[in-house]
Order: C-alpha cells, then structure tokens, then sequence
C-alpha cells in the first residue's frame, strides 16, 4: 500500500503545478523573458524542462 501513495501525489502534484503554469502563462507573451527570472525553483525548472521539450 506504500507504494501507489508517492506516485499518485507526485503525479498530482505535477499536474496540478502544469496546469496553474499554462494558466498563469497564457496572461504573458514573452515567456522566454519571464522564464528567466521568475523559475527559481528546481522544482519549476524541471517542469519547465518537461513541458518546454
């Protein structure tokens, strides 16, 4: 049972920060600009990295 724990709330948690991102994103344009300085995080940059493939 300890297994399908971690994986259905990192698979929450990714879609739930993927979908706030576009979200957020779409308001903005030039998102490369906003890219650099907004995405501190490596939790950010990894999910930057995976929707930007």
């Amino acid at each position: 049972m300890n297994k399908p724990f971690p994986f259905a709330f990192t698979l929450g948690a990714i879609v739930i920060v993927v979908l706030y991102y576009l979200f957020w994103d779409t308001e903005e344009p030039t998102q490369e600009n906003i890219v650099e300085e907004e995405i501190s995080s490596p939790i950010e940059l990894f999910i930057f990295s995976w929707t930007h493939r």
